[in-house]
C-alpha cells in the first residue's frame, strides 16, 4: 500500500501541531521533561522546513536538506525574537521575551508561513 503525502497534508499537520504546542505553552500545561521532546524539535525543524517548502528548494542529499532546515530555523528564531524585542515594547507589552508574547508571535509567524 502506497500513501502519497501532499504539501497540503504536511501544512495541515504542521498547523494542527502549531496550535497544539501553542495551547500547551499558553495554558501552562505541566508537561515536565516531555515538553522538551515536544517543543524543541518543533522549534528547530518546523520554521526551516516551511521556508524550504515555500522556496521549493530541493537537494539530493537528505543530510544537507536537514542541515538547511536546522540552520534556517535557527536564523528565523533569532530574527523573529529580535523583531519581537524591538516591536512589542512599542505596542505596550512590557516583557516581550517572556513565554506568552513570544509564543503568540511565533505561532502567528508559522501560521503565516503555512497559509500566507
Amino acid at each position: 500500500m502506497h500513501v502519497k503525502l501532499t504539501k497540503r497534508c504536511y501544512l495541515t499537520a504542521l498547523s494542527v501541531y502549531t496550535v497544539l504546542v501553542g495551547v500547551a505553552i499558553l495554558a501552562k500545561v505541566p508537561l515536565g521533561l516531555a515538553s522538551v521532546f515536544i517543543i524543541f524539535p518543533y522549534m528547530v525543524l518546523v520554521p526551516g522546513l516551511l521556508v524550504l517548502l515555500a522556496l521549493r528548494i530541493k537537494t539530493v542529499d537528505a543530510w544537507s536538506y536537514l542541515f538547511y532546515i536546522v540552520c534556517l530555523s535557527l536564523l528565523l528564531l533569532m530574527l523573529i525574537g529580535l523583531s519581537a524585542n524591538w516591536i512589542l515594547p512599542l505596542l505596550g507589552i512590557k516583557d516581550p521575551l517572556h513565554t506568552a508574547p513570544l509564543m503568540v508571535v511565533f505561532m502567528a509567524q508559522w501560521l503565516d508561513y503555512c497559509f500566507g
